[in-house]
């Protein structure tokens, strides 16, 4: 299977469906730049998107689309808003190919250094969890205890608005990462998958610090 080609974006776009064409966008290998704001993609250590339904009392009266990157020193959110689906189609399919090409350029770096921090028995955390060597050490809340799962004892399920964990053995052990309120679950994803689906597991055990 061919890997996806990431593109260069380079022009005005709108941010809501009201608005004009007034916003300089630029993605590049290099850096990503929206008005004022430049990012420079290598230091990008979180990535956040995802969709929310908008209302108004019990109504709904359109979707948001955002997009979130941090740096060591930075945090910029883009929110794009569609009202009563004026503009939607537009602005849908800005939010996914900025989101794709963003992932196409980071996400392959932010991948590696997951795996680096295991292999060296260091972590990473996402939401609530703890990602180390052997598995996810969760705490479901301040009051409640640690509770470990292990690589070949937790399965997940990738929903439209989050990931799924569960425990295979013990069907009250589960927990949910939204994509829209937690950094990097799109980095779990992939090293969930490279663990399950491209022999990581193996590596990982198999890897000693000798091999550092």
């Amino acid at each position: 299977m061919e890997k996806p080609v990431s593109e260069d974006l380079h022009e005005k776009i709108r941010l809501n469906s009201f608005g004009e064409k007034s916003h300089s966008l630029l993605l590049n290998n290099s850096q990503f730049i929206l008005g004022n704001t430049s990012i420079k993609l290598a230091e990008i250590s979180h990535f956040r998107f995802g969709t929310k339904l908008l209302q108004f009392g019990m109504f709904p009266v359109g979707r948001s689309y955002q997009i979130s990157l941090k740096t060591a020193t930075q945090e910029f959110n883009l929110v794009l808003r569609s009202f009563f689906g004026i503009r939607d189609n537009y602005l849908a399919g800005l939010y996914e190919n900025l989101a794709d090409n963003l992932w196409l350029r980071i996400g392959e770096r932010l991948l590696k250094d997951a795996v680096a921090a295991l292999k060296t028995n260091n972590s990473f955390r996402v939401g609530t969890c703890q990602i180390i060597k052997t598995g996810i050490l969760l705490r479901k809340s301040p009051s409640s205890k640690v509770i470990l799962i292990l690589w070949r004892d937790l399965s997940y399920v990738k929903k439209y608005n989050r990931l799924e964990i569960n425990s295979k053995n013990d069907t009250r052990i589960w927990f949910n990462l939204y994509f829209l309120e937690q950094w990097n679950v799109e980095v779990l994803m992939d090293l969930l998958d490279w663990i399950f689906e491209e022999g990581g597991l193996a590596e990982l055990e198999n890897y000693t610090d000798s091999q550092e």
